[in-house]
């Protein structure tokens, strides 16, 4: 959240983010911009309240894309329809965007097919501050949803490029949990790395898919 008290950018939330931001005294009307930090519910959910409220939605190309459409998930099994024309982002872009706000520059960076491909990275430039969206998470492993686009390559690209605009006194927003530091993020990325490199050695050796959940890994 970038401002000086009267208009506000908030970051990816959904349909239980008023009353969280009535806790800290931030009033509905006074917001003036939401960014998606990528397409799932969970984040996107209360986007048809906030555009009735005259708040501009703000996302990546792909956001736009895959809402305005049936989605088909194949890991839960699960099929989501086309959300409402008033839940879809009214500004987005393919790489970057960047605000200028309350001498704040907010920088919005697409990252690689990760977690999903309409992930973005929000990282407030001068404060030091970076949201990850859900490339980062504090629950345990992540969710990396191939119905979307996601992958495990571009996940631990997309952690090494984040990784690279963090010095150790950034502070990171992750998409769930507390907050966390450079070192944090390291060590989910490089758990990542072992994880896929152990699956593809046990391969190699000719195990196969529905082996390897036995393994240990």
């Amino acid at each position: 959240e970038a401002g000086d008290g009267s208009r506000r950018t908030m970051v990816g939330f959904g349909p239980t983010a008023l009353a969280a931001l009535k806790r800290f005294g931030i009033a509905a009307p006074s917001i003036q911009t939401i960014v998606l930090t990528h397409l799932h519910g969970d984040h996107t959910g209360g986007n048809d309240n906030f555009a009735k409220m005259g708040i501009t939605i703000v996302a990546h190309d792909n956001v736009r894309e895959r809402l305005s459409k049936e989605q088909v998930n194949r890991v839960f099994n699960r099929t989501t329809p086309p959300r409402a024309k008033e839940a879809l982002p009214v500004i987005t872009f393919p790489d970057k965007m960047t605000f200028h706000l309350n001498d704040e520059d907010i920088e919005l960076i697409h990252l690689d097919p990760a977690h999903t491909d309409t992930d973005i990275a929000v990282r407030f430039k001068n404060a030091n501050v970076i949201h990850t969206g859900d490339m980062f998470v504090r629950y345990g492993y992540p969710f990396i949803d191939v119905s979307s686009g996601g992958g495990i390559t571009g996940f631990i690209t997309s952690l090494d490029k984040m990784l690279a605009m963090m010095d150790d006194n950034t502070k990171v927003i992750p998409g769930h949990g507390e907050l966390a530091t450079k070192a944090d993020v390291k060590a989910f990325r490089d758990k990542l790395v072992d994880i896929r490199d152990q699956v593809a050695a046990a391969l190699k050796k000719g195990k196969k898919p529905e082996e390897l959940a036995a393994l240990g890994i």
